[in-house]
């Protein structure tokens, strides 16, 4: 099923470890910065996990103007050169397309901006989700950006909505592009953050109208002693070694899926190796008692995140 979105969002695949007993944590308290409280509650058991998982090393790739253009060949920039004009980017412009390669991390932005976020009045012609992702694999492909590694994950669809003023009565909404994104495991372990990403986008007449890959090459290094699942709940509780602050907007966070994940720094940061987090999944509920979203925090598995 195609899911729909206003804007981009990012959701990762995780894996389903096996549970162990259950460990009764009750209910915990936090007090958040601007003055509030969000209590989290552990729905079920925490996953059994190995006290000990490898960690990767990053081969960072060299990004020059030479690197660049040849690239850019490959999406069709012809009689340009590259050029810096963004901070720790290279990029390229032929007038209609856009390229930028990120100097630490090697991730590609290719786009078409007038077509990636079309203002419409009718549907635009997008393709079936079978045919949208052999656009995809296609367009990857014939550009040399398709890892081996890479899984199909999702498609989604961008909107544009129409609402009455004053009211969130929806008037018009179209499907604008499609998103097909994929997803990657290292050993079985799902990669997640800013910097694992590799999306297409598809727009009017199956047009492929933009792509977004940060797939940093890794190599296998040591094996490094983790924290215990109960260890790294009450770290979220706490508030300590989060790798990225998430406000729950809500008073309450039911815990309902813990794993294991590897984290990508965003495409404009360096990064030397791949570290373990734990990945904690649930709901957000309100003071009704109500369902307001969903919930995802990220803990370091390594003290302080260090090797």
């Amino acid at each position: 099923m195609r899911k729909l979105i206003i804007g981009l969002g990012i959701m990762a695949m995780l894996a389903v470890l096996s549970f162990g007993q259950a460990t009764n944590f009750g209910s915990n308290v936090i007090n958040t910065k601007d003055g509030g409280s969000v209590q989290y509650e552990l729905e079920g058991s925490l996953p059994s996990i190995n006290d000990t998982v490898k960690i990767y090393t990053i081969r960072n790739s060299i990004v020059t103007t030479e690197s660049v253009a040849e690239i850019g060949s490959k999406f069709g920039f012809v009689n340009c050169s590259p050029s810096n004009a963004d901070p720790g980017t290279i990029g390229m412009f032929d007038g209609e397309k856009h390229l930028s390669v990120y100097e630490k991390s090697g991730a590609i932005w290719y786009a078409i901006p007038s077509k990636m976020d079309p203002v419409v009045d009718m549907q635009p012609n997008l393709p079936d989700d079978e045919t949208a992702k052999k656009i995809a694999t296609d367009f990857l492909g014939s550009t040399n950006c398709l890892p081996q590694d890479a899984k199909f994950n999702e498609i989604v669809a961008d909107q544009q909505i129409t609402a009455e003023k004053g009211t969130d009565k929806v008037i018009q909404s179209y499907n604008t592009t499609l998103q097909v994104r994929y997803q990657r495991e290292i050993n079985g372990i799902p990669v997640v953050g800013p910097g694992s990403k590799l999306k297409v986008f598809i727009g009017d007449n199956n047009e492929v109208v933009g792509m977004f890959k940060v797939w940093r090459d890794v190599m296998p290094d040591i094996d490094i002693k983790i924290k215990t699942p109960e260890k790294a709940y009450s770290d979220l509780v706490e508030g300590n070694d989060i790798v990225l602050p998430v406000r729950a907007d809500g008073d309450k966070v039911i815990i309902k899926n813990v794993t294991l994940g590897y984290w990508m720094e965003p495409a404009d940061k360096e990064q030397t190796n791949v570290l373990p987090v734990y990945i904690f999944k649930g709901d957000v509920i309100d003071s009704n008692g109500k369902y307001s979203g969903q919930y995802e925090g990220y803990v370091y598995a390594t003290e302080g995140g260090l090797i």
